[in-house]
């Protein structure tokens, strides 16, 4: 019986152990490399963009700078869920990112 519960708690421990280390890598990715997209598009007041996923990208694994009226989407936050890559679709708006959408973007990511 106590052969049992130690094999149980050291198979807990392992498990826990690698998932958190899987967290804490995609929690603390940093490179502030500019995304290359799938595709963007702005119309009537929004940026959407496509980019790819492995099962972990949302919405705050961007950061999207602004200098003047050009854009550059930065991912912030790493994907490394493992699984296979798809096209995933985030909206911003236009004027929440604190820009002038009556004048002309230009997102200077690079598409795929």
């Amino acid at each position: 019986m106590n052969k049992y519960i130690l094999i149980t708690v050291l198979l807990t421990l392992s498990i826990v152990g690698s998932n958190a280390e899987a967290l804490s890598k995609s929690e603390t990715y940093s490179s502030n490399s500019v995304e290359k997209l799938v595709n963007y598009e702005l119309v009537n007041g929004y940026m959407t963009i496509k980019v790819l996923t492995a099962g972990c990208t949302g919405i705050n694994s961007f950061k999207i700078v602004a200098d003047g009226n050009e854009l550059s989407v930065v991912r912030v936050k790493q994907d490394a869920c493992g699984m296979k890559p798809r096209p995933m679709t985030l909206r911003y708006s236009v004027r929440h990112l604190g820009l002038d959408d009556s004048q002309a973007i230009n997102i200077v990511n690079k598409r795929l």
